[in-house]
């Protein structure tokens, strides 16, 4: 499924290779939700995140089974893990 959903040009990685790798989306979306500067804790999440997921759908893609993906995911990465 993740090579599926990569050829239609969705990006998922760990939000800090997300950063690294694609700093202008990650600068374009990041903090837009619920923006710093509408309450304390808003501005403090945005100052302190740490770890996550970074996702991007381009425009027009259609995700299915998104919470699948992320499962998936989540599966292949702790596989990894066990293996090491």
């Amino acid at each position: 499924m993740l090579k599926e959903v990569q050829e239609k040009g969705v990006i998922f990685l760990d939000i800090d290779s997300g950063l690294r790798e694609y700093p202008e989306l990650f600068k374009k979306y990041f903090d837009t939700v619920i923006p710093y500067n509408d309450n304390k804790f808003s501005a403090l999440n945005g100052a302190v995140w740490s770890g996550g997921s970074f996702i991007y759908v381009p425009p027009g893609v259609k995700l299915e089974n998104l919470y699948n993906l992320i499962l998936e995911s989540i599966l292949n990465k702790w596989d990894n893990l066990k293996e090491h």
